[in-house]
Formats: structure tokens, C-alpha cells, sequence
């Protein structure tokens, strides 16, 4: 993969983890944090706990 494009790392709180998006984020969310993270009844865990959707505050264009 040469051309990935942007990845947005996200502050504390800035994007909607979901469903979607969930394979981009696991990597960090589990290796580099070391967090635990499954999903369980279409449901995110992060050690144990449901993540709450939080609004994105960040636009996206293109």
C-alpha cells in the first residue's frame, strides 16, 4: 500500500468510533494504547466498557 491517504488520529473525545471505522482505529486502540477492545451485540468495548457514539466535531471533504 503506497497510497493509503490521510489516517486522522482523532483527539480524546473528536470522532464516532463505530462498526465502520473500528478496523482503522483497532491497531491503535489495542497495540499502541493497550486497551483491550471486542464487540459483543454490535456493541464497542474498550476494557469492558460501551463506548458512548460521541458527534464528531471534525468536517470531512471529498
Amino acid at each position: 500500500m503506497d497510497d493509503y491517504g490521510p489516517i486522522y488520529i482523532p483527539k480524546a473525545g473528536a470522532t464516532t468510533l463505530n462498526l465502520d471505522n473500528l478496523p482503522f482505529y483497532k491497531r491503535i486502540i489495542t497495540a499502541f494504547e493497550g486497551n483491550t477492545l471486542a464487540v459483543r451485540d454490535g456493541k464497542i468495548l474498550i476494557n469492558g466498557q460501551r463506548q458512548t457514539p460521541i458527534l464528531s466535531s471534525r468536517t470531512t471533504t471529498g
